[in-house]
């Protein structure tokens, strides 16, 4: 496109050329405001919906921790009211075994095993017993 110079005299636009470049322009100011529309509406709906997403799986892991916690809470006092039995009951095999499978359950195999070998030395021929070390080694 040549570049007209100060010199040569402007062409005139008539009315209905004006009009004309005018609704072109119009129209692909519209087109192209519908597109960045779409775009738009359809990223704040993947964003909705991710974070919709990520809400729900910190609430079910919120859910499981609880369920988790309170869970081992309970071992835990099952584990005292067997330690008090044990200790007025100090040949009473069973409360030495069963403490054994509470830390088992919590994952203190040292400590579990520890009661075990309280539990064997108690009643060596226990075959309870005998399959749970088994099981911890």
């Amino acid at each position: 496109m040549k570049k007209q110079s100060s010199n040569e005299p402007k062409k005139a636009v008539s009315g209905k050329d004006r009009e004309k470049i005018g609704k072109k322009v119009e129209t692909q100011k519209i087109q192209t405001s519908r597109w960045t529309g779409v775009f738009f509406d359809l990223l704040l709906v993947t964003l909705a919906i991710a974070i919709a997403l990520g809400g729900l799986d910190f609430y079910r892991a919120y859910e499981n921790k609880k369920a988790f916690d309170l869970k081992r809470d309970s071992v835990k006092k099952e584990i005292v009211f067997w330690q008090g039995i044990a200790e007025k009951y100090k040949d009473y095999r069973d409360a030495y075994f069963k403490i054994s499978l509470l830390e088992y359950e919590l994952g203190n195999k040292q400590r579990s095993s520890y009661y075990l070998q309280k539990t064997l030395a108690l009643d060596p021929n226990f075959e309870a017993g005998r399959k749970f070390e088994k099981v911890l080694k």
